[in-house]
């Protein structure tokens, strides 16, 4: 076998030699199969040969600039070895790959650590230079306020200016001093006479709105219109980075000044454009991923004058443009490290979705009528029906106060996604972190499932939410997190006693969150335990602690205290959905409890203190281990000051 292996090394040097890269990435990776299976006896030869070939895929992949296998084969050649000090080559390799994909801290530390120790390496002096000329050229970027200057220098009107700084950066639903928007026919007789390739116009309606800039209030009454919304897919030309699977959701709206002014745009999809990830200076540009300055900047530089309208042909026109190239030449820079960033993550979700054979094929639908009736037909007929009948509330049944459950997923449907995602563990295929505090699972939208999840939330998630966290006595015109949904993070979690264990008490950075059960069926223990809302005065007291059922949902507001008690035996694994509303996030009632924490009455309940957030923690529980006291122990900063109870100790 080891004959075999090297044979298999040395035809993939060949082939590297001839410039054949793939052909070399074909040889190196059997190579890596048969030796990863022979290196479980224990043979340090075939181990060595293991590294090696590994240590060569990462070259070819390099070669084929994917940057993301690279960095994952030069890391897992690196752990395999079993030398204290770290091997140089895997070091290099991984900081090529890093600089590309502008992890320019992680680039920086492997090079420091093979610079110290091989120093007279000139390759790892080239890689600094160009290390640091990717990032300085990263922190050339134009901020938002010289755009504006240009603008203004361009001569045009301070109103014209106003109203693009307006479309940039107020929030995305204002709805402005008008009570009255005309631009409803205008826009229809647009719509239909669109014609554009790889453009098409899926939804047209009337928006929920921010009232004002000063007032906390969020409205869904629709009755009195203001704002109207256009949402439209756009497939990239061929030869574009952003060229992928599916197409790229947009949704643009429109105020009564339109069309003499420009609407406000958002990338619905999940886009790294440097045009769509505004507004920069703002904690929601993640998931606003807004049309910058430098977008309208282009857009005007296409309008022959000032009288010219800014029509929905021309401003389409202008978005597919922007996929497809920069802007202008100066930018290129920033545009293309942007668009690398999303040809990497497209990159693995196209060679998961189109290069193998899948056991939920369905959930790789496009969007559209089809995937729309794939996705209620896998619901529960309990739900749909509620569904249908507009009275989601029929199927949900109380946990606790603003805690709910129904079932979601047959247990059938739930093991079908469930395989769907052990498939692509089989795979090898890299994947990111879901989130800060979860080492273990996937998140769906980064293995194609981004259609399945946003029609899910469209169809399911929205109304149910709406129906479950509507303004009530208490919370009044103070709007609420469910008045609409803009995007999702959606991943899987495990629970295992070798891997996350636990889950520390926090909110999440949702504004309502499902969480669904997948299973796997027979494991002990790895309750949920709710506890109060963040700022409240009760929010590190015990609710109630949730048990799971395979294929039933729980929902919940993010901003609710929770966590999950220590698993026993077996694996539980979950399918999490973070709703997020710009509508509510871009309101002051959003960060209300961050001004105003209400002062705790009493210490807290053991079951809901974090050692994570909170400043007394070991007063009340053993650290789960020495690495979590030794990495949080003096770090916490909850209750904030003048919010503790009575009595309050510091651990």
């Amino acid at each position: 076998m080891e004959n075999r292996i090297e044979t298999l090394r040395q035809r993939g040097n060949k082939l590297l030699e001839e410039d054949d890269a793939k052909g070399a990435a074909l040889a190196y990776r059997e190579a890596i199969s048969l030796a990863e299976e022979e290196a479980k006896k224990n043979d340090k030869e075939i181990k060595k040969l293991w590294v090696a070939n590994l240590l060569n895929l990462a070259a070819a992949e390099l070669r084929m600039n994917e940057f993301i296998l690279a960095e994952k084969s030069a890391t897992e050649a690196m752990e395999i070895c079993d030398d204290e000090t770290p091997n140089v080559k895997a070091l290099y390799r991984r900081a090529v790959a890093r600089r590309h994909l502008s992890d320019f801290e992680g680039a920086y530390e492997d090079l420091q650590t093979a610079m110290r120790l091989d120093p007279r390496e000139a390759l790892f002096r080239q890689e600094f230079s160009a290390l640091k000329q990717a990032y300085l050229a990263s922190e050339q970027e134009e901020n938002d306020d010289e755009v504006v200057e240009r603008l203004e220098a361009m001569g045009k009107s301070s109103e014209l200016t106003e109203a693009i700084a307006k479309a940039a950066f107020e929030p995305f639903y204002l709805i402005g001093d008008s009570t009255e928007n005309t631009c409803d026919e205008q826009l229809k007789n647009e719509i239909a006479n669109i014609a554009i390739q790889g453009v098409t116009v899926h939804s047209f309606g009337s928006c929920v709105s921010v009232a004002t800039k000063e007032n906390s209030k969020v409205t869904l009454n629709t009755t009195v219109i203001n704002l109207k919304y256009v949402d439209v897919y756009i497939t990239p030309n061929t030869n574009s980075p952003y060229f992928g699977v599916s197409p790229l959701e947009f949704r643009l709206v429109f105020g009564p000044e339109w069309p003499k002014f420009p609407p406000k745009i958002r990338a619905v999809s999940l886009l790294a454009h440097s045009n769509f990830n505004g507004p920069r200076r703002s904690h929601n540009a993640h998931h606003a991923r807004r049309a910058t300055p430098e977008f309208y900047e282009a857009l005007l530089m296409n309008t022959q004058n000032e009288d010219t309208s800014f029509t929905l042909h021309q401003i389409l026109i202008e978005i597919k443009k922007a996929l497809n190239a920069p802007p202008v030449k100066e930018r290129s820079t920033s545009w293309m490290r942007y668009a690398r960033q999303h040809a990497h993550r497209q990159a693995i979700i196209k060679k998961y979705v189109t290069e193998y054979k899948h056991v939920f094929p369905q959930l790789f639908t496009p969007p559209g009528a089809q995937l729309d009736a794939i996705v209620l037909d896998m619901i529960t007929p309990a739900i749909r029906t509620a569904l249908k009948n507009n009275n989601p509330h029929s199927a949900c049944y109380p946990v606790a106060d603003g805690i709910w459950t129904f079932d979601l997923f047959s247990p059938q449907t739930s093991k079908l996604i469930l395989d769907e995602v052990d498939h692509f563990y089989g795979t090898g295929l890299p994947s990111q972190r879901v989130n800060s505090m979860n080492r273990y699972g996937v998140i769906l939208s980064d293995i194609g499932l981004e259609p399945f999840i946003t029609t899910l939330q469209r169809l399911v998630c929205k109304p149910i939410a709406q129906a479950l966290f509507r303004p009530n006595a208490t919370t009044g015109d103070q709007g609420h997190p469910a008045a609409d949904f803009d995007s999702h993070h959606a991943f899987i979690v495990k629970y295992r006693k070798d891997q996350d264990s636990h889950l520390d008490i926090h909110t999440d950075d949702s504004d309502v969150t499902f969480n669904i059960s997948l299973g796997r069926a027979g494991y002990v223990g790895s309750n949920l335990i709710f506890c109060g809302m963040i700022g409240s005065k009760d929010h590190r007291q015990h609710f109630v602690s949730y048990e799971h059922v395979i294929g039933r949902c729980v929902v919940h507001l993010g901003s609710r205290r929770h966590g999950t008690d220590n698993i026993i035996s077996g694996e539980r694994v979950n399918l999490i959905i973070w709703n997020h509303s710009l509508c509510w996030r871009e309101s002051p009632a959003a960060s209300h409890h961050q001004r105003n924490y209400e002062q705790e009455e009493q210490p807290p309940d053991p079951r809901c203190v974090s050692y994570t957030h909170d400043r007394d923690f070991g007063v009340f529980k053993e650290y789960p281990s020495v690495e979590r006291e030794a990495e949080f122990l003096g770090r916490g900063w909850c209750p904030p000051p003048g919010a503790e109870y009575p009595g309050f100790k510091v651990e």
